[in-house]
Formats: structure tokens, sequence, C-alpha cells
């Protein structure tokens, strides 16, 4: 067919970066910015929705971001979690962690980037 490999844009986690203390969830994210949904979980209907989240988020973007490559890659940025999400430790700040706490999280072998990114974050390891 001669496809070519394409930057993948989430609109989702562009939100997190540029909206975190919004909701998570297209519908609840949609609602709350009076972007017309439609009925979740259908594709047209998400497909739709999510075009429209991107054009709203994109007079958002840092003027840093001129390009479709550079948007892939501010996207693709770990996240600065404010809820800890690690099992054993979901659904806390991770503000109201203890440092023997975060110190235990460290030991967890599978965590992924965004929580990595939290955790240094949080243990002062990182700016931002």
């Amino acid at each position: 067919l001669g496809l070519t490999q394409a930057p993948w844009i989430c609109t989702l986690r562009l939100a997190q970066h540029l909206l975190p203390y919004h909701p998570r969830r297209l519908g609840a994210l949609c609602h709350e910015l009076g972007i017309p949904m439609g009925r979740e979980h259908r594709a047209d209907d998400d497909a739709r929705a999510a075009a429209l989240l991107l054009a709203h988020l994109l007079p958002l973007l840092p003027p840093e971001v001129e390009t479709v490559e550079q948007l892939a890659a501010f996207t693709d940025r770990p996240l600065l979690q404010h809820i800890c999400r690690v099992n054993g430790f979901a659904g806390r700040p991770w503000t109201e962690l203890t440092l023997a706490e975060l110190q235990a999280i460290a030991t967890h072998e599978d965590l992924d980037p965004d929580a990595r990114h939290s955790l240094a974050h949080y243990r002062g390891e990182v700016e931002g």
C-alpha cells in the first residue's frame, strides 16, 4: 500500500500534559471543556471528539512546538502524576507519600516512565 510511518499523537496524553488537573477520560474531558462528545466508545463519535479536543489543545502548546514531529515528542515526554498509580499506593497523592513509601516504590522493577518520572520529582531528584 505504500504506507509510511507517521508520528503518533495521543490527544488524551497531550491533554494530560497541558491540562494536568482535568479528567483523564475522553468523555469526561470533552464534557468539562464543552466539546460535543456524541456516544462514548463509538468509533465515529470518539474520533470526532478526539479531533475537536486536538483543535482545542493546539493553541495551548508552548510556542517552540511548531511541527507534528515536535508535537509527538512533546506528547511522548513523561507525565508528572499527581496521584500515584503504583500498586499498594494507588489513589494517594504523591505529595502525601512518606520518604519510606517513596523508597518502597523505588524498589518496584515494573514502574512505567510516568511513575519513574513522578517518583524522581517527588523525591527531589528532578526539576519540574
